[in-house]
């Protein structure tokens, strides 16, 4: 079988004097294609490439740093080997050798993407230093946005990222697979969760952990949305068990309100002048929470929460 890559990339024509792969003009060759194919992409010439074989303890090391809590993805069943990391002034993407290696392979046109993608991270940054928006997360915040906005910003990053790369696997996705498992363990989870509050009675503790099972639900969501968005696919393209997916609880008539959401802001990205971009989106994740078993409302007391039992 012919396993030459279907762009004519060949390894041969990246190596140094010494035979090693030189992964700077690799990647900056990949970088100008994909301005060239998209004119409106923001790469700043600040923006630097880390290429390593030890992805994990690179990671811990940058996470030392910067003083950034920078935790490789592992976990239902997806495994990060890629990060672009906001250094205040310039971005660093990180790339496992790994990443670079597959380029010439059969896999190139799915690593290529992966790159776009976090050229994708590289641009939101950079558009929110010129806008001014760089600090919405410094900002003051009720205990419900407190809450709400930090996954509301999780997953724009996804969506926005996947939006805008999502030409360069013309109408497929590799997260809507991971979606689709991913949904009934995450309601598995809730309901554990719940079920362990009624022993320790710790609110702080039950929103942590359910907090964290949406924010993964979030970051899936966010490459499926991306990926309809950027191509106008329809959910059965990327999926078979999509549709059902979504039509079913608990994303059942909130599928749509989040697309129009990340849609607005992706429409408005730029020209946020605060945080307040963000509560519609926010407002559709205080609806999925109540889906899930937890009804918020705020009272002058702080956050009040209202668990939901279930029969």
């Amino acid at each position: 079988m012919d396993e030459t890559p279907p762009s004519g990339l060949r390894r041969e024509e990246f190596l140094d004097p010494d035979g090693k792969l030189d992964y700077r003009p690799l990647l900056l060759g990949i970088q100008a294609a994909l301005q060239e194919a998209n004119p409106d992409l923001v790469v700043e010439p600040s923006l630097q490439y880390i290429i390593t074989a030890d992805y994990a303890f690179r990671m811990a090391d940058l996470s030392a740093t910067m003083g950034q809590d920078l935790k490789p993805t592992k976990s239902d069943g997806a495994e990060g080997l890629a990060m672009t990391v906001d250094a205040g002034d310039h971005d660093v993407i990180v790339l496992d050798a790994a990443i670079i290696e597959a380029l010439f392979s059969p896999l190139m046109t799915t690593m290529v993407h992966l790159i776009h993608h976090e050229i994708g991270h590289a641009h939101d940054h950079a558009t929110r230093r010129r806008s001014g928006a760089r600090f919405l997360h410094q900002e003051t915040f009720s205990a419900l946005r407190l809450r709400m906005f930090p996954l509301a910003e999780k997953l724009w990053s996804e969506y926005h990222a996947e939006r805008r790369s999502a030409g360069t696997i013309q109408g497929q996705s590799q997260h809507a697979p991971l979606l689709v498992k991913f949904m009934p363990i995450l309601v598995g989870d809730i309901s554990s969760a719940i079920a362990r509050h009624r022993m320790h009675g710790s609110i702080p503790r039950l929103l942590d952990e359910v907090s964290a099972r949406v924010c993964a639900l979030l970051s899936f969501a966010g490459y499926v949305l991306g990926d309809l968005a950027g191509t106008g696919s329809e959910p059965a393209m990327l999926h078979a068990d999509l549709p059902g997916l979504i039509a079913a609880p608990p994303l059942r008539d909130l599928w749509q309100p989040l697309m129009e959401a990340l849609d607005q802001l992706y429409q408005s990205h730029g020209r946020w002048e605060s945080s307040v971009a963000f509560i519609p989106l926010e407002g559709v994740l205080v609806d999925l929470f109540g889906r899930l078993g937890l009804i918020f409302s705020e009272r002058p007391q702080g956050l009040w929460v209202e668990i939901q039992t279930r029969g």
